[in-house]
């Protein structure tokens, strides 16, 4: 009896020796993936929220998410989740008791197929009056990608549109799908050249013909395969007869306008835009580009021009010539280097020869030291003569004695 007895208190302490190695949760809680994002496809970004929840309370959380790299990319995380390549570390440690615990991970779909968002380590979770580690149960997230099956759908349209005799406002770009037309007052009709981008779409025109005076709309209709259209609209106006009055009178204005400026003697004046020298057209003062260079033999200088100061370059050699250069353009022509002469009043375009027309004083005063030379050189021979006649007489003298 006795042997019985200590076989079984032998067996009541092992049990309980047992039990007492086991971890006694306090305790469960409950960890759910959830992603509102519904028809989920390739390219579209959403959202996954992690929820830790038990009626105990919770104090700290920790566990860690793993995820497919190959089908879904991590775009960002929110409080208390870190990570990336396919493990996320989800940490919150030290706040206040909650029954409730969220967090966020936002994921783009980068491949068709089925992937699974969950738990990789075993979950803490804490209970917050006890402080001791609760059970816990978990889910795991499957997520579906499909195909995005609107851009198998999306119609191409046009890879060419020109209306012939005239130009469309703005230039024909794939992306523009509204333009304009001028055509005269004869014109009752426009002729459209139309290519789809791809063979198996259809084009259509509609309002082409019977052009009113006026605004017209015409439309060009691209229906694809799957019988989706794309329309290009183009607003056609036919000149009336009044209009076209008007626009003969408005140009004959600015040809008159243009002779009579052609016509002017030389003047200068000065705009925001700059210096402009008006002749027989009109020619602007520019500053040299970064990268130009002044003409070997030339040095800036200010100079005034019809009292206006305007930023020449002097030839070193004759500072009061008569020609200079000037950096600057004639309409719709390219900036370079001319000659502008100051007595003339007239441009013309440096072609960069070395030769440099003198000053008329320049001249004057070269012709003065010339006239010199030719003095001195007169009276030189003067006296070698006389001494040539000195000599001969001597020489005679001495002979005859």
């Amino acid at each position: 009896m006795k042997n019985k007895i200590r076989f079984m208190m032998v067996v009541i302490i092992f049990v309980l020796g047992t039990l007492g190695v086991k971890n006694v949760y306090a305790s469960s809680a409950s960890v759910s993936f959830y992603t509102d994002a519904e028809n989920i496809t390739v390219g579209q970004t959403f959202i996954v929220t992690l929820t830790a929840e038990s009626s105990a309370g919770i104090k700290d959380f920790q566990t860690y998410v793993s995820y497919d790299t190959s089908a879904l990319e991590l775009i960002d995380t929110g409080n208390h989740v870190t990570g990336g390549d396919g493990l996320i570390l989800v940490q919150d440690v030290g706040n206040e008791e909650s029954n409730v615990r969220q967090y966020r991970m936002k994921f783009k779909a980068i491949k068709e197929g089925t992937s699974e968002v969950y738990i990789s380590d075993k979950v803490y979770i804490y209970e917050a009056s006890t402080g001791k580690e609760m059970s816990v149960s978990k889910n795991v997230l499957k997520v579906n990608v499909q195909k995005d099956e609107t851009k198998k759908e999306q119609n191409k349209g046009l890879g060419s549109l020109s209306i012939e005799g005239t130009v469309l406002e703005p230039a024909f770009d794939e992306n523009i799908t509204q333009y304009r037309a001028q055509v005269e007052a004869d014109v009752d009709m426009v002729y459209i050249d139309a290519k789809a981008k791809l063979k198996a779409y259809n084009v259509k025109i509609e309002g082409n013909t019977n052009l009113q005076m006026g605004d017209n709309t015409v439309k060009v209709i691209v229906t694809d395969k799957n019988g989706i259209e794309k329309i290009y609209t183009i607003l056609v106006h036919r000149s009336t007869k009044a209009e076209e009055v008007l626009k003969e009178e408005q140009e004959k204005e600015e040809i008159d306008n243009r002779e009579e400026v052609n016509g002017k003697e030389f003047s200068a004046y000065k705009r925001e835009d700059g210096i402009l020298f008006q002749t027989s057209g009109i020619f602007q003062v520019v500053p040299i580009p970064d990268n130009g260079q002044v003409p070997d033999g030339f040095k800036e200088d200010t100079l005034k021009i019809h009292g206006i100061s305007v930023t020449v370059y002097m030839p070193n050699k004759d500072l009061a010539s008569d020609f200079v250069l000037v950096y600057g353009r004639w309409e719709n022509e390219a900036a370079g280097f001319y000659f502008f002469d100051r007595i003339e009043e007239t441009i013309q375009r440096y072609t960069g020869e070395s030769t440099v027309v003198v000053s008329a004083n320049n001249e004057k005063s070269e012709e003065k030291k010339i006239g010199a030379l030719y003095l001195i050189n007169f009276i030189l021979v003067g006296i070698v003569i006389m001494l040539l006649i000195i000599i001969i007489h001597n020489s005679s003298y001495r002979s005859e004695h």
